[in-house]
């Protein structure tokens, strides 16, 4: 199980402005989709809270599973998050962490689970980071991430978060498809030997 980045900055590492993506990518959008569906996805309380703000009202009383979560269907998702209210995030189906180590556990649990489970045709699933600024930074801070999927939007916009920066030097990077609007390389820690 590995665990990864995804997201998509600007040229000046721009990752959005109150809580949406300034640019209209929707390539990238379908390749981030392609990319983590199947797969364990950490993100942030103010990440899924802006994802639970586009969807369609969802009513009240309705709960879903980890399994049918109605915010990024076919993936399971752990939100961080250090509220004391959480009700809601557990009752779209998702798993909630108090902390990046806590996520990456209970993905790493729920994952050996699905294995030990006969009736569960569990096949081997990764962990992808996908935001936000803060949940990035810690991420690369405490060097958990093993390979990072980064758009890089050809434009500059007006944004009030940012992705951290990042030792180029410690990464080998393959460019995996390169756009007009956008490019998308798969970058890959290096091993030190």
């Amino acid at each position: 199980m590995k665990v990864k980045l995804i997201a998509a900055i600007d040229q000046e590492l721009g990752l959005g402005v109150h809580g949406v993506m300034p640019w209209h990518a929707p390539k990238d959008l379908q390749y981030f989709k392609d990319t983590t569906m199947g797969h364990f996805v950490v993100v942030g309380s103010k990440t899924i809270d802006s994802l639970i703000a586009k969807k369609r009202p969802i009513p009240a009383d309705q709960s879903f599973t980890p399994l049918d979560q109605p915010v990024l269907p076919g993936r399971v998702v752990i939100v961080l998050s250090r509220k004391d209210y959480v009700r809601d995030y557990l009752r779209l189906g998702c798993y909630v962490a108090r902390s990046l180590e806590h996520a990456l556990e209970m993905a790493r649990t729920i994952q050996k689970e699905w294995h030990a489970n006969a009736s569960t045709s569990a096949r081997e699933s990764d962990i992808f980071i996908a935001g936000g600024g803060q949940v990035y930074r810690e991420a690369l801070e405490k060097n958990v991430v093993e390979e990072m999927h980064l758009t890089h939007i050809h434009n500059t916009y007006e944004c009030d978060t940012y992705f951290p920066g990042w030792n180029t030097s410690e990464w080998d990077v393959t460019p995996h498809i390169t756009g007009e609007d956008f490019n998308i390389d798969i970058m890959n820690r290096k091993v030190i030997t």
